[in-house]
């Protein structure tokens, strides 16, 4: 779906697409523009499955007041300020001053957001020229879970025990896919400082690998343009070190998950009880249900709904409706790396000062066996590693 542009007296709207698979997000219209409050309307619907509260869309805003130069949230009119910027601290502005059918949206149909972007919001007059994006993401419930046993198998350097208390929370149904990546870079690279340091960058060339990357650039920052390559939209976005990995989730208005929290939605049961691998304990991992070692020659990431109709047909699932969990590409986490039995302050990084390794999950289209369990855990990934395999998945608390 390529956004859509609609001109409604001063302001336009445009549909956003941040990488729902099976979702159409359309018509997007604004209405009430002569009051301090302005109504988002639009059209939410999803082939399948129905989108409802076990599997809600994540539904979040930008609007531009500088012809699409600065994409900013509804918090107010400073970008700087707010999580488009990058590398933000504190809580989130994403959707401020925004009511009605925004956040985690459970039915689909006809849809209506009212954003106080007057004097007592936005600041925004009627006399601004505003253009509005919409975006949508598919996400997954997973139900809380007051005694969740950490690790109990043989997954490669997996915890050996320990409770974890979890809350509720919504993870991604897939991981960050090229699509999505793209938008975040045309919304914020060329406002970022390239030269403050190389660290944050939201881009770089691994991004666009030959084999296995899947986001060109065309230009040069400030005034680039990114697109995802023809044939890799849907591929995992790699090439994203820890940094950019929560820029871009914050972007959203979600978060890294902590590895109990990619723990819980892969196994389902923890301990000897959970499942082995994100789609249960049999049959074992094989090239036929993830990408893994011996998938693909050479070995690439692919698309992530690439073994969706092999799963239903071996009538396997993951509990929660989730893919990709298993292979494809690591996932980072919010979770410093240690041994032994779980310890729940080890999650919860600081950005202003994160550790020098951070955990990944998940494995990835380069290994097999072991690293492929869902307990599984690599944990020597440093905080500024750019690779092929490893990607993105964000939650929201």
């Amino acid at each position: 779906m390529k956004p859509r542009l609609f001109a409604c007296l001063v302001i336009l709207a445009l549909a956003g697409y941040a990488g729902a698979r099976d979702v159409d997000l359309g018509n997007v219209q604004l209405n009430n523009l002569g009051a301090e409050t302005v109504h988002i309307l639009y059209q939410l619907d999803r082939t399948q499955p129905a989108i409802e509260a076990n599997q809600p869309v994540w539904i979040f805003v930008k609007y531009s007041d500088d012809a699409g130069v600065t994409w900013m949230d509804t918090d107010d009119l400073n970008p700087v300020n707010d999580w488009s910027a990058g590398g933000q601290t504190g809580a989130s502005t994403v959707n401020q001053y925004l009511s009605g059918d925004v956040g985690l949206v459970t039915s689909g149909g006809s849809k209506d957001i009212t954003w106080t972007w007057g004097a007592g919001g936005t600041g925004l007059t009627v006399s601004d020229v505003v253009r509005v994006r919409v975006y949508a993401v598919e996400m997954c419930r997973v139900e809380a879970d007051a005694a969740f046993a950490m690790g109990g198998d043989a997954g490669s350097s997996a915890l050996t025990g320990g409770t974890a208390s979890l809350a509720e929370f919504y993870i991604m149904k897939y991981p960050v896919t090229n699509r999505m990546y793209v938008d975040f870079l045309n919304e914020t690279a060329n406002a970022h400082d390239l030269t403050a340091d190389a660290t944050h960058d939201y881009w770089n060339e691994t991004q666009s690998d030959a084999t296995r990357g899947g986001v060109d650039i065309a230009g040069a920052v400030p005034t680039a343009a990114w697109v995802a390559t023809a044939g890799r939209e849907d591929w995992p976005v790699i090439g994203v070190n820890w940094f950019n990995a929560y820029d871009m989730t914050r972007w959203m208005g979600l978060v890294p998950p902590t590895e109990e929290q990619w723990e819980k939605a892969c196994r389902s049961v923890g301990g000897a009880d959970g499942n082995v691998y994100s789609w249960g304990d049999a049959p074992a991992a094989a090239t036929t249900l993830c990408n893994m070692s011996g998938t693909f020659s050479p070995g690439r990431p692919s698309d992530v709904n690439d073994f969706e109709s092999a799963w239903a047909s071996a009538g396997i699932a993951n509990p929660y409706s989730i893919f990709e969990l298993t292979g494809n590409v690591w996932e980072w986490t919010d979770t410093e790396p240690y041994s032994g039995a779980y310890n729940a302050a080890m999650s919860g990084l600081s950005y202003a000062a994160p550790p020098v390794n951070v955990i990944n999950r998940g494995g990835s289209w380069g290994v097999s066996g072991l690293y492929l369990y869902g307990s599984a855990r690599a944990t020597n990934s440093a905080n500024s590693l750019r690779v092929t395999f490893i990607g993105i998945r964000a939650i929201k608390n």
